[in-house]
């Protein structure tokens, strides 16, 4: 009897024993390759963004520094001025100092970029979601990939509350019996008669009960889910792994720089001393001419991308009533999927959107420029800015002799030649090169 109730005991105390429930990914799983159903339910594209302008840094001044360090500039200042108003006009001034450049080059084959990713749920139940996706953008031979940084996903974080889950068994046993044995005698007058009376039983009465309770609580809750990037055979790899009640849908955004292959490179000009200080008319051997390479992108394609990727998706058999995962019957699918168009990222317009400048003349059908020429040769004027197109054509009007068709500036150093339509200066105009 003793081991039937411990055994009883046993069997109830592991009945009572909980596990998790509303922390588990799934009820049960099978994984499954299907290449068709990734690309059924999933849905990738692409498209490029022009990359927002940096604001520049404000230079620094006196009203930046701790009041620790005004004192100590101050008082640096003050041991290099001879009068108080240097010393007003110094504390004035920035305190950041440009550094010089002397550009005589400017690549404009290393482009950037914001490329955006756009990946699509096509699935109508809610319940099912895209777990994992690596997706791969091949833009071609033309270009170089050289990196890709500033990678980010959006989604909102959203609580959804929390769920409890509790587990109480209880079990009780009771029993009664009786034992007894004993003797009667009984008399009437003289003679007596003696008997015997017994009974057969157990004797235990008691009760054996054990409880247990077992019980959990999760915040239901999305947050944002972390990428990686890759670089690999000029091939651009962008991958997300999910976690539980996300589904990976949404926009990934990444800048990257790439480097067009072929290039050209065209000479552009700057001039100085076209007015001095005092607003006069600078003289044609005081003019400074520099000369700027410009290397261009030689493109005569868009840029075009094949996409394809590899993902998980995971379809919800039975328990998609609820929010939590822990009781669903899942399909866990996983294929690749290649698509064979090629996609337009990038017109070729859009690559090649420097703008340059020439001098030429309204009455000259052809449109020919003004040329400059060189020891080193002769060439299209060009200029990368409109104004200072603009402020040499101002000066060719004061400084030009229409007898002539040519004009040395720079000591000697150039020669501005006019085109064959060429007829007064003060038909030259300004158009796009």
């Amino acid at each position: 009897m003793r081991n039937s109730i411990l055994i009883i005991i046993i069997s109830v105390l592991c009945l009572s024993c909980g596990s998790g429930h509303l922390t588990r990914r799934y009820k049960s799983v099978e994984s499954i390759k299907d290449d068709t159903v990734i690309k059924d339910n999933i849905t990738v594209g692409a498209y490029f963004l022009e990359t927002a302008k940096t604001r520049p840094i404000p230079p620094k001044t006196i009203f930046d520094l701790s009041p620790k360090g005004q004192n100590s500039l101050i008082t640096e200042i003050s041991k290099k001025v001879n009068n108080s108003s240097d010393l007003i006009k110094k504390l004035g001034s920035n305190l950041s100092i440009k550094p010089k450049k002397n550009i005589r080059v400017i690549d404009r084959t290393i482009v950037e970029k914001q490329i955006v990713l756009s990946v699509s749920n096509n699935s109508h139940m809610p319940a099912n979601r895209i777990s994992k996706i690596n997706i791969t953008l091949d833009l071609g031979d033309d270009i170089k990939l050289l990196s890709c940084n500033k990678i980010a996903t959006s989604y909102e974080t959203l609580d959804l509350g929390k769920l409890n889950y509790s587990n109480t068994n209880q079990a009780s046993l009771t029993g009664n019996a009786s034992t007894a044995i004993g003797s009667e005698k009984t008399s009437a007058g003289d003679d007596t008669t003696n008997s015997k009376t017994s009974s057969n039983g157990a004797g235990l009465t008691g009760t054996v009960s054990a409880s247990s309770t077992f019980s959990e609580e999760v915040m239901l809750r999305q947050r944002r889910v972390a990428l990686n990037a890759t670089i690999s055979d000029n091939k651009l790899s962008l991958y997300q792994d999910g976690i539980v009640g996300i589904d990976l849908t949404g926009n990934i955004i990444a800048d990257i720089v790439f480097e067009i292959k072929d290039a050209n490179v065209l000479p552009v000009y700057t001039f100085k001393g076209l007015v001095d200080k005092n607003k006069k008319i600078g003289e044609p051997k005081d003019i400074i001419v520099s000369e700027i390479l410009e290397v261009l992108p030689n493109v005569t394609n868009d840029i075009r991308a094949t996409i394809s990727y590899e993902a998980d998706f995971r379809e919800v058999i039975s328990g998609d009533k609820t929010i939590s995962e822990s009781d669903d019957v899942i399909k866990l699918y996983h294929g690749t999927v290649s698509n064979e168009t090629n996609e337009v990222l990038i017109p070729k317009e859009k690559l090649m959107n420097q703008k340059l400048w020439k001098l030429s003349f309204s009455k000259d059908k052809n449109k020919f420029p003004v040329e400059i020429k060189s020891v080193l040769g002769q060439g299209d004027l060009v200029f990368n800015s409109w104004d200072h197109a603009r402020d040499f054509a101002f000066w060719l009007i004061e400084k030009f002799d229409d007898t002539k068709n040519i004009l040395e500036i720079n000591n000697r150093k150039y020669t501005l030649v006019m085109p064959t339509g060429f007829t007064t200066i003060k038909d030259i105009i300004i158009l796009p090169y």
